[in-house]
């Protein structure tokens, strides 16, 4: 009986992930195969995984769902928090460098989508001292910056702050001491970025 074309190339047709490497079919591989697989079959479906869709969501971990979170990062509008109000009163330590009790800066489910802070923006600061202000959230310190108010200073001090992402709805909370210690305090509210 002759063997046909079609039927002597199903026979050498390997597996899905097949590791052998006895025929050429076993290097290019099978259709079927997965990003796990040592095919080239299998290297390519891993590449596009890496490169992702053009329309990944950022932070998906794939080359344009941060391409995605970049241009959104950059191209979104400013935001303060808070808005339309006085800010956050935050109160250092008694003694030199002590940190003062954690309050609530931004509350949980305040922001709905993911975030990171650009400025704290000074409003008010009741001495004349050297501040170190830390900002925290549910998983821990995020990130945390040093400004000084000097003696002939009686306007507002943007302090520049680089946070990681945050993700939707997370609190965001501060604490702060001082040089001086001797409970000074801080007025402060927030600009920060969304990734919508």
């Amino acid at each position: 009986m002759a063997t046909t074309l079609r039927a002597a190339l199903a026979e050498v047709l390997p597996t899905a992930d097949s590791a052998d490497n006895a025929n050429m079919s076993d290097v290019v591989g099978n259709k079927t195969d997965t990003s796990a697989g040592d095919s080239i079959v299998s290297l390519q479906k891993e590449l596009l995984e890496l490169v992702g869709e053009v329309t990944a969501v950022p932070f998906d971990e794939s080359i344009f769902g941060n391409l995605n979170a970049l241009y959104r990062h950059i191209h979104s509008p400013a935001n303060v928090y808070p808005t339309l109000a006085d800010g956050v009163l935050v109160t250092g330590g008694a003694a030199a460098w002590e940190v003062g009790a954690v309050v609530e800066l931004i509350p949980a489910g305040t922001i709905a989508v993911a975030f990171d802070i650009h400025y704290l923006n000074i409003e008010v600061a009741s001495a004349t001292d050297v501040y170190e202000i830390i900002l925290y959230s549910t998983t821990g310190e995020i990130g945390r910056v040093r400004t000084t108010k000097q003696t002939n200073q009686s306007g507002a001090n943007n302090v520049p702050i680089q946070i990681p992402p945050q993700s939707a709805n997370e609190q965001i909370r501060i604490a702060v001491a001082s040089k001086t210690g001797g409970g000074d305090s801080l007025r402060l509210s927030v600009f920060y970025h969304t990734y919508a």
